[in-house]
């Protein structure tokens, strides 16, 4: 009996199709094995970049407190707040709208005047008793020179000594005065314009009104 050639790796063959042919081969499965781990590697450090951007994004959008911007369409008025400080202020000045804060604003000017006057007038006398003391010491000295050694005299120390409790207090008030002048200057112009009349007022405070239309449509599409 002869044999017959035949090639076992025709399908057509006496063999058939090959009973291997849908085995996949180890190095394929290490392959997609290893771009299993490094794509799911690739997917959480991307969360969480995400997250913590997400998470900065919420922390920054609740300090703007975009609840309190009004929408652009929405009605222009003074923030209540506002129109609460121009009444107390009002109120304190003891007029109607604008005239009584007007003179609340005017009677804190007059009193800052009148408590700079007192300190150069306190200033002054000190420096005056100073002087007086001064010169009592020299008619004692040329007077002792004269008679003979004489001791100080107990009512000038006295005076003396209080003399100086009351320039140190007074260099106390100085700089304390010095200091809510400062302030009240600082917050002088705000005054100011709180005491104008409620009309006024509106046209003097930022509204949406002021925004161009690129900011305007980026406002809307917050509350989109």
């Amino acid at each position: 009996m002869k044999g017959i050639g035949f090639d076992p790796s025709d399908p057509d063959g006496p063999c058939g199709a090959d009973i291997f042919a849908r085995l996949v081969p180890y190095s394929a499965h290490e392959a997609a094995s290893l771009y299993s781990e490094e794509k799911a590697k690739l997917l959480r450090t991307v969360g969480e970049e995400v997250d913590c951007r997400d998470a900065e994004l919420a922390e920054f959008l609740s300090a703007l407190d975009l609840e309190e911007v009004p929408r652009p369409d929405a009605g222009l008025s003074l923030p209540q707040e506002v129109v609460e400080c121009a009444a107390g202020l009002s109120v304190k000045g003891g007029g109607g709208e604008g005239g009584g804060a007007a003179a609340a604003v005017q009677r804190l000017e007059d009193a800052m005047d009148r408590i700079d006057a007192i300190s150069q007038e306190v200033e002054s006398g000190l420096k005056e008793i100073k002087e007086m003391l001064e010169h009592e010491a020299e008619e004692e000295e040329s007077c002792a020179a004269l008679v003979g050694g004489r001791r100080p005299t107990p009512l000038n120390s006295e005076i003396e000594a209080e003399r100086r409790k009351l320039e140190e207090a007074h260099a106390v008030a100085k700089e304390s005065n010095s200091a809510l002048s400062e302030a009240v200057e600082v917050h002088l112009d705000q005054l100011r314009l709180l005491a104008r009349p409620l009309e006024e007022l509106q046209g003097e405070v930022p509204s949406m009104a002021d925004l161009d239309e690129e900011s305007e449509a980026n406002i809307a599409e917050v509350f989109i």
